[in-house]
């Protein structure tokens, strides 16, 4: 895998950590507060568990693009100084 392929990764991954973010979003304004009563409760918990599981995917995906970023400049460096000890 080569320097822009890493980084296409990284870009895609980017993409996806806006849509889950944007999907934790939607979630959290669409919980049913007006609704009452016990099928209600259990309907705002399970919003809440899948919302903050999408906050923490999110932030996982997040991780993997910076590593990714890092990877690609290491991967960069790496071979300016291949280059650099060729010369």
């Amino acid at each position: 895998m080569d320097v822009a392929e890493v980084e296409a990764l990284a870009r895609r991954v980017e993409e996806a950590v806006e849509v889950v973010g944007l999907r934790a979003g939607a979630l959290a304004r669409s919980s049913g507060e007006w609704w009452e009563g016990p099928a209600a409760d259990a309907l705002r918990a399970s919003v809440d568990t899948r919302r903050t599981r999408l906050v923490a995917l999110a932030d996982e995906l997040a991780w993997l693009a910076r590593s990714l970023r890092a990877l690609a400049s290491a991967l960069r460096a790496s071979a300016d100084d291949g280059l650099g000890r060729a010369s």
